[in-house]
């Protein structure tokens, strides 16, 4: 599995976002694992790390 790390924020808008870094396999995999850490903020990008992160 690779690590992405996924940009958060509230849905709406807000000054709060933060990045999280997720294993998966896939971007979509990525985005869901981290909003589901994450109740209640939704994933607004995704990026792919270099090899080990």
């Amino acid at each position: 599995m690779a690590q992405y790390e996924v940009r958060m924020s509230r849905p709406g808008g807000g000054s709060i976002n933060f990045k999280v870094v997720v294993h998966a396999g896939t971007p979509d995999e990525a985005k869901r694992a981290a909003e589901a850490q994450n109740p209640g903020y939704r994933a607004q990008a995704v990026r792919r790390l270099p090899n080990g992160g």
